[in-house]
Order: structure tokens, then C-alpha cells, then sequence
């Protein structure tokens, strides 16, 4: 689950989808609210367990939070790869629909919402990189104080040579 653009097909092609991952785009289009991506990755995934699939998540930054919220509601197994830990204060957020008040106002709410404890911390790993500027790392270290952890220094919101960590996270 990713979102912002930052497509990890193409970061990662030809591995992720040869790994048999499925990719669930999150649009940033303001028209569609955290509560529609919620239905429509609802749907993708039981679309998928209904057709026999085993499924897990993997989700970065803001989609990082979407796979938190669906892997505690479906107890799935989740990897969360410098996740936000509370988008709605988010500032790309803001500077997303920094001309759009009354967008910004509805969806920082229903993020809000979205706040979940954590259902299963064994079932889930955050892997995340100490010179991610988006966020402090500390945030979501805190927050998933009590799940798998891999902190690595330096590094980038983006966790660079995530291609190299394709094996812990299929493995996991």
C-alpha cells in the first residue's frame, strides 16, 4: 500500500511483483477520502482471500498507516516501512491541501479515526531509517514499541536499498 506517487513497482520491478506481491495504489486526489481507500482496500482484500490467497501488507509513510489500520481489523501479518504514526498532524499532509481548508479539515478527521491499537505486535515489523526527514523515527518507534523492530541509520523516508530487505520482509 503506497501512496504520494512514489511507486514501488517501479522501485523494485521486476522483484516485488515476481515475489507475488500486489500493489494497492492510494490516490492523494483530496475528492477521495480516507473512507473511500478503506472501502476500496477492503474490497481488494477480500477480493483476494475469497480467491484462496494468502495475505499480508507491506505499507510505506502514509500508506504505512492504511496497513496498520486493515492488518489489526483482518488480523493480518503487516510490515510497515517508515510508517506515519498520525498522518492527520502530518505536515505533507497540510502541504498536500495546503489551498484546500475545508479537504484538509474532513480528512485530517477521518484519519483521525482511523487511530488503532495495535491487535497483534507479533504480526508486525517496522522498518525504519533514522534520516527519514518526514517524519522523526523515534515517532513510529515509540508508537510500535512493542512490534518488530529494524532501525537502521541514515537513510531516507523512501528506505533506501529497500531491494535489499525484499528477502527479511518476504521472509517475515
Amino acid at each position: 500500500i503506497h501512496v504520494l506517487g512514489w511507486n514501488l513497482n517501479k522501485r523494485l520491478d521486476p522483484q516485488w511483483p515476481n515475489l507475488g506481491f500486489i500493489s494497492f495504489d492510494i490516490s492523494t486526489n483530496p475528492s477521495i477520502s480516507p473512507k473511500q481507500v478503506l472501502q476500496e482496500l477492503e474490497g481488494d482484500i477480500n477480493e483476494l482471500v475469497a480467491d484462496g490467497h494468502n495475505v499480508a501488507l507491506v505499507g510505506d509513510s502514509i500508506g504505512g498507516y492504511y496497513a496498520s489500520y486493515m492488518a489489526s481489523k483482518y488480523r493480518l501479518p503487516v510490515v510497515l516501512i517508515n510508517p506515519l504514526v498520525k498522518p492527520h498532524d502530518s505536515l505533507l499532509l497540510a502541504s498536500l491541501l495546503e489551498d484546500k481548508q475545508r479537504d484538509l479539515n474532513l480528512v485530517q478527521g477521518e484519519l483521525q479515526e482511523m487511530e488503532t491499537a495495535i491487535a497483534e505486535p507479533d504480526s508486525v515489523m517496522v522498518m525504519l531509517q533514522k534520516g527519514d526527514k518526514i517524519q522523526d523515527y523515534e515517532d513510529a518507534r515509540d508508537y510500535y514499541i512493542s512490534c518488530n523492530q529494524v532501525i537502521l541509520n541514515n537513510g531516507s523516508h523512501q528506505f533506501d536499498n529497500l531491494k535489499g530487505w525484499i528477502p527479511v520482509i518476504k521472509n517475515f
